[in-house]
């Protein structure tokens, strides 16, 4: 038992699942011997890959595959993971985000650690010889952990000079590879394919290779369980689509276990920091696992030299990943709703009496909301309010040509109404598993039935409707913002698919019981049977129309019209890849299922318009099928993974 996390040591569960890895190298044989290490006794270390994996990983270790992985990840995943971390889509509370690194690193305290960090990573990871990314590239979250590192997991950060150890270059070369794989899941066709002479086959064993390597090094450094950025690598690590490998591991364990172990991690390591944060303005004595004790006559901790204003500056970057936290712990949980967390998820409290949905439940008397629940928590409160503000629909926006911050401020907005969908679905999850073993909470399934509910008819008023003509006038907005308003509507669509498939199994295991006090909720299921039929077949069809501009326009990307990203598309160009296949899996189920139920009615419009959704659909799954070099073939709900 881990003191430190109150749960299973994750070195022993590791080691006994893995007790085959090749030894570690010797210290006289690290490239990085020279460097000052840390401290730590939980430094990492390097680690060979397997025999049969090498001769790969030498092909995989060549310049231009590092760099076509990195280009890519940069393209598709670290782009628009940045936004969703920065201003207008954090909740309003918090400002910045990440942005904070700005002000912050203006700070006189932090004038020579911020260069000397972003140079560390720059060097590592080779960023100057990369002629795909522009010069001002720099993976801003894992730099970001990496400033939380310095001010939070040293014990002796006291000088405004930090020197980096061993350990900053292994853990900065353990993201830059988890990086790179994440990268090297898409399969890059067409021109870049034939400049590179990697083949598809190729390609698969490129993807296994580095998989491989970002694996081993991610599970080496596992014992760094301080480090943010160790933290942010199993997270990322958790959402690459796994190979099926030829050494009997499983892939998906790996995977789901490393997501479980980097959102546990990051919820502690914000938790500490944030507490430290709180006692800064008092140099008192402290002794937490984030920051040694301050003695008398030693000069004061870093964070605590730094002035008000740039400690609220730390606050927003501590925030922000709070918020990174929020969001894949509720798609975690939402995505893969058989998987068992070992620890009880920490997601804000969340329910529908808030006064602002309370305002649409009047309207809609058979949307009614849940009697005697809390208000809505702040956090959520202030997003609500942020939207409800702007009152121009996304899709309005791009249509009528405005302009483009405004188009991007909306997009934001209506990004993090998605996120509390997300929130509120995992709830609904989490309530709905007791059913399972005759240990529910009616009253607490029916509060979260009446949240999604209200926050689907929020985000239809936020986001706009999408039909053909609007999903065609989308070609015309520029690149970023397509993508980024593909990125919102595919991830607010597949959360209202999947809550439909919730309700239909809760639906059914209530019909299967005595009648009791789940009355309420029964009746309540059968009130919005038919809303939710209608929702699921709107979101169906928007994820089908998002696909037309996609089969003729692909977005260049940073790296150009002739760049990697170019052939991928702007669906297929996911941060998390198994969404997108999932949400078109359950948008063909929606519509099929509707072809069916429509077969005698005499209404030939309205069957050409659902056959032609379901062709684009199906089309746009044979298109991820060729994009995702690992594809996906389990359906949601059909993996079950269960942790010590």
């Amino acid at each position: 038992m881990c003191k430190l996390r109150g749960a299973d040591c994750t070195v022993t569960w590791r080691a006994s699942k893995h007790s085959s890895y090749p030894k570690n190298l010797a210290p006289s044989d690290c490239p990085d011997a020279g460097l000052e290490h840390s401290e730590d006794a939980g430094s990492p270390t390097r680690l060979s890959l397997a025999s049969s994996e090498s001769h790969l990983l030498c092909h995989a270790m060549s310049h231009e595959i590092r760099s076509q992985g990195l280009g890519v990840y940069f393209d598709i995943i670290e782009i628009p993971m940045s936004k969703f971390l920065s201003e207008k889509c954090v909740p309003p509370s918090f400002s910045l985000g990440i942005a904070a690194l700005t002000p912050l690193g203006q700070n006189v305290k932090l004038a020579a650690t911020f260069p000397t960090v972003q140079s560390s990573i720059r060097n590592c990871w080779e960023l100057a010889t990369f002629s795909q990314l522009p010069a001002s590239a720099m993976p801003q979250i894992f730099f970001t952990a990496s400033i939380l590192d310095v001010l939070f997991q040293r014990s002796n950060s006291q000088s405004n000079c930090v020197k980096l150890t061993a350990r900053d270059m292994l853990l900065t070369e353990t993201y830059k590879w988890v990086a790179i794989a994440a990268g090297s899941q898409f399969a890059v066709h067409k021109s870049a394919a034939e400049n590179s002479g990697i083949s598809c086959e190729r390609a698969k064993d490129i993807a296994y290779a580095t998989w491989c390597k970002a694996k081993n090094m991610v599970f080496t450094n596992i014992a760094a369980n301080t480090s943010f950025r160790l933290g942010l690598s199993l997270l990322l690590f958790g959402t690459i689509l796994p190979p099926s490998g030829t050494d009997g591991s499983d892939g998906f364990e790996d995977a789901s276990y490393a997501i479980h172990e980097g959102i546990c991690r990051l919820q502690m390591l914000c938790i500490q920091a944030r507490a430290r944060l709180r006692n800064s303005d008092i140099q008192a004595r402290t002794d937490t696992p984030l920051v040694g004790m301050s003695r008398p006559g030693e000069k004061p901790h870093l964070l605590q030299s730094l002035p008000r204003e740039a400690r609220k500056n730390v606050a927003e970057l501590i925030a922000a990943f709070e918020w990174l936290v929020e969001i894949s712990q509720s798609v975690a949980i939402a995505l893969f709703p058989r998987r068992s967390f070992a620890v009880t998820p920490s997601i804000g409290n969340f329910n529908s009496s808030s006064s602002f949905l309370a305002d649409e439940a009047a309207q809609r008397p058979n949307l009614k909301r849940a009697e005697n629940q809390k208000d809505l928590g702040s956090m959520d409160d202030a997003i609500i309010t942020q939207v409800k503000a702007n009152t121009q629909p996304v899709v309005v926006l791009w249509t009528r040509g405005f302009p483009d911050h405004l188009l991007n401020s909306a997009i934001l907005e209506s990004g993090s109404l998605v996120i509390l969908m997300w929130k509120s679905l995992a709830q609904l999850v989490l309530a709905t598993r007791k059913f399972w073993v005759d240990d529910a909470d009616y009253t607490d399934v029916y509060r979260h039935l009446n949240t999604m509910i209200m926050l689907i008819e929020k985000w239809r008023k936020a986001f706009g409707n999408i039909d053909h003509d609007t999903a065609i006038s989308l070609q015309l907005v520029t690149t970023d913002l397509r993508r980024s308003a593909i990125f919102c509507a595919t991830d607010g669509d597949l959360a209202i698919l999947i809550f439909y498939e919730i309700s239909c199994q809760l639906r059914k295991r209530l019909s299967d019981q005595p009648q009791s006090p789940k009355n309420s909720l029964h009746e309540r299921l059968e009130l919005t049977s038919h809303y939710r039929d209608s929702q699921r077949l709107t979101s169906a069809m928007q994820i089908s129309y998002l696909a037309t501009p996609n089969l003729g326009v692909s977005s260049p990307g940073i790296q150009g019209k002739a760049g990697l990203k170019a052939s991928i598309g702007d669906v297929r160009a996911h941060p998390h890849p198994t969404m997108v296949v999932q949400a078109y899996k359950l948008a063909v189920r929606g519509l099929a299922e509707e072809i069916r139920s429509s077969v005698n009615i005499a209404d030939t419009k309205r069957m050409s318009e659902l056959l032609t959704g379901l062709d684009r659909c199906l089309r746009e799954l044979e298109g991820l099928k060729s994009t995702l070099i690992m594809y996906p073939d389990t359906e949601w709900g059909g993996e079950t993974v269960n942790f010590p």
